[in-house]
């Protein structure tokens, strides 16, 4: 939720894009079963840094842990 807040937060936050990053990344090291953040770090990679190929890769991650796909 941190990193959500951040993104989509108000511009004079003294939070920066990177730490919405951060914020899903910590929260997959805690649970790497949480499909949520692998989904919002692909979107992140997807929409804030245009690199549409290393988001699929977290995009995939949080489909496998759904039960979309088959690793």
């Amino acid at each position: 939720m941190r990193g959500n807040l951040i993104e989509l937060g108000p511009e004079n936050t003294p939070h920066t894009l990177q730490d919405a990053l951060e914020s899903y990344q910590t929260a997959v090291k805690l649970d790497p079963k949480f499909a949520e953040a692998w989904e919002e770090i692909g979107h992140y990679y997807d929409a804030v840094l245009a690199d549409e190929k290393s988001a699929q890769k977290f995009l995939q991650e949080a489909e496998r842990l759904r039960g979309n796909l088959v690793a």
